[in-house]
């Protein structure tokens, strides 16, 4: 049986032995992220190089993790990150060659700070890369052969291909994403990866459902309700808690523009669960607007935090352990309709 995605473990020990060279390479901070993680420097991430590098020096590398560092340059005394050393592809000259932007491999990682493996080009047609949580949320959902799944924000496709293959390529995935260039994507990985049961179309999850039926027997959505078996919704967000991250670039105006996004995806399934827990610091009508899943026997009604103060430390912690005011993954179960 062939794998169809993988987390890698990355080594949490920090190679701090390495010996740093006379020659420097600066990289941009989105190319350092890549460098923690496993990559080689490609020609575009590099920013600046030391005066005489040429192809075969052993070079260390480092992350502008504030952006200061001026293309070209040809030293550099901001704040930089070590990632470790590699072998130099292309001399400066090559690097910064006025007849137009270089593509491909520009250092070689020999002695990264973190031993992180490259699985760039590592059996692409049978493995997909993601992290950890991606990978768990797909057992979550636990898929059966035969069943009809919606990924309501799938690009670019890894838990989409990761559902399939639990399946065994056997039922329908329904892929969405509202941006063209993306859905293509998707085909791709599902292609790539040989999983026929994936169906992609480029369109807004927040418009997914419609309570009347379609007069056209065109397959795809919107779709009527209680349409799907099961459904993934990993709704767009900041990305602010993945690390390694070397820099965050987003504005404000970005940040805040996530939740009513989700909140819209989130309404297009049913409002269920109870409201959220009191004592959390919200007005009545605040908490109404929540969802709270409270998987204890423990009756909360009518408790608040001045009811908690007397309570032995022990009860706080078996109460605190047993509530999920706040989660990252919830599942929800379809009832029988009837």
């Amino acid at each position: 049986m062939r794998l169809k995605s993988i987390s890698p473990k990355c080594s949490e020990i920090m190679r701090r032995d390495l010996m740093k060279h006379a020659s420097e390479v600066i990289v941009g901070a989105q190319c350092g992220y890549a460098v923690l993680r496993g990559a080689h420097v490609y020609v575009p991430g590099i920013v600046s190089t030391s005066r005489f590098v040429k192809a075969g020096d052993v070079v260390s590398v480092y992350s502008d993790i504030e952006g200061k560092c001026k293309r070209g340059a040809k030293e550099f005394d901001g704040v930089k990150v070590f990632l470790g050393n590699g072998i130099s592809e292309l001399s400066r000259s090559e690097i910064f060659s006025s007849s137009g932007p270089l593509k491909g491999l520009g250092i070689r990682m020999i002695e990264p700070v973190y031993l992180s493996p490259s699985f760039d080009n590592v059996l692409p047609n049978h493995l997909f890369l993601q992290n950890l949580p991606s990978v768990v949320v797909s057992h979550i959902l636990n898929p059966q052969p035969g069943e009809k799944i919606l990924d309501m924000c799938a690009a670019p496709g890894g838990k989409t291909t990761h559902l399939a293959t639990l399946m065994r390529d056997q039922g329908e995935v329904i892929a969405m994403d509202k941006i063209a260039n993306k859905v293509k994507k998707i085909k791709q990985n599902a292609e790539l990866l040989q999983l026929n049961c994936i169906k992609a179309f480029c369109y807004d999850g927040t418009k997914a459902l419609s309570v009347e039926k379609r007069e056209d027997k065109q397959e795809g959505p919107p779709f009527l309700p209680e349409s799907f078996d099961r459904i993934l919704l990993d709704a767009p967000c900041s990305g602010m808690g993945q690390r390694p991250n070397m820099a965050y670039s987003s504005t404000l105006k970005e940040v805040t523009s996530y939740q009513p996004l989700q909140r819209k995806l989130f309404t297009v399934e049913p409002h269920i669960g109870g409201e959220g827990m009191k004592g959390a610091g919200l007005s009545l009508d605040q908490l109404k607007l929540l969802q709270r899943f409270d998987p204890s026997a423990v009756t909360l009604q009518g408790m608040d935090i001045n009811s908690l103060q007397d309570s032995r430390e022990d009860d706080l912690i078996s109460l605190a352990n047993k509530d999920c005011i706040g989660f990252f993954i919830a599942k929800f179960i379809k009832s029988n309709s009837k």
